[in-house]
Formats: C-alpha cells, structure tokens, sequence
C-alpha cells in the first residue's frame, strides 16, 4: 500500500473537513440552541462519511487512518476512528538505541510493552485532542447535554499485538 505526505492536498482537504465539524460545534455552541445528541450525531454523520471516502491517510511514519464513522446509540454518539498500524515501522520507531530490533518487537509483546504502549496511545491521543479540540471540548458537549464517547482504535498488522483502544472524550457520566 503506498502512503501519501501529510501535506498533500488530498490530506488538507481531510484537515478542512475537520475543521469544519469543529467550527459547526462552536456555531452551535454559540447559537444558544438546545440541540441534542441525536441531532449532533447526525451532523457528525455526515462529516465523518464525507472523510471516510479520503480514506486511508498517512498520519505519522508507521500509521494509518483507515476507518472513521459516527454511531447513535442509546442517547450517546460514538465517534470512531480506526488506525492501521505497520508494526515493523513502529518498532523501529519506539526501539532503544540498546534494543535491538528483535528485543524491542519482543518486549512490545510482555506485559510491560503492553502497559507502556497503552500509555503512549493514550498520551498521543491526549495530545491529539488537546491540539484539534482544545482543552474545553468536553466541558462545551456537557453544557449541551450531549452525551458523546470519541474512541481511538489502533490495529497492528502484526495479529499477535492485540489491538489498543482509548477512550479520548467519553461525556456519558
């Protein structure tokens, strides 16, 4: 499978979309409208589909992002967004200098690798929404009483690394 700069134009387009579900939120935060989950879900919806035919994009050296949509269920919208992850690539990436690559792929295996991997997703997810949503997103979807769950899915090529899910926004509670 070949991958694209995440510059390319096809890429900026994905980052326009983005932003414009971003801006919508804001509106609608702002126009002072009672709107709720359903309603916002389906405004996600629609958005998410038009990114998932863009798909698959290059997001960092080792990952793609494969599949995103937006679920109703029981008052709450879930937002997903599925990563494919080469798992030679990522190795090389998160491998010590005193590793070699073997002793790091075997190590992403243990027990250890596997808490330490979780705690890079959910790290790199944190930023992520950090970044893209700002600290407030959260906070703006409780004011309006939308319930909402943003679910990070990353999957290795590799079938004996289980896959990793974090839970970035999760306004249910």
């Amino acid at each position: 499978m070949q991958t694209e700069n995440i510059y390319s134009p096809h890429n900026i387009s994905l980052i326009k979309r983005t932003l414009f579900v971003l801006v919508g939120i804001f509106l609608w935060q702002s126009s002072g409208a009672n709107k709720n989950t359903k309603e916002y879900c389906a405004v996600t919806q629609k958005e998410m589909a038009k990114m998932q035919e863009q798909l698959p994009m290059s997001v960092d050296a080792s990952g793609l992002l494969v599949g995103v949509n937006a679920i109703y269920i029981n008052d709450v919208c879930y937002k997903n967004y599925i990563y494919s992850i080469d798992t030679e690539k990522f190795v090389q990436i998160i491998k010590k200098s005193e590793l070699t690559y073997t002793e790091a792929y075997s190590w992403l295996k243990t027990t250890d690798g596997r808490i330490q991997l979780i705690s890079l997703m959910n790290e790199n997810v944190s930023n992520f929404v950090q970044l893209r949503l700002g600290g407030n997103n959260s906070k703006s979807l409780r004011k309006l009483k939308i319930k909402e769950k943003m679910i990070f899915t990353y999957n290795f090529d590799d079938p004996s690394i289980l896959p990793v899910e974090v839970v970035a926004v999760d306004t249910t509670q």
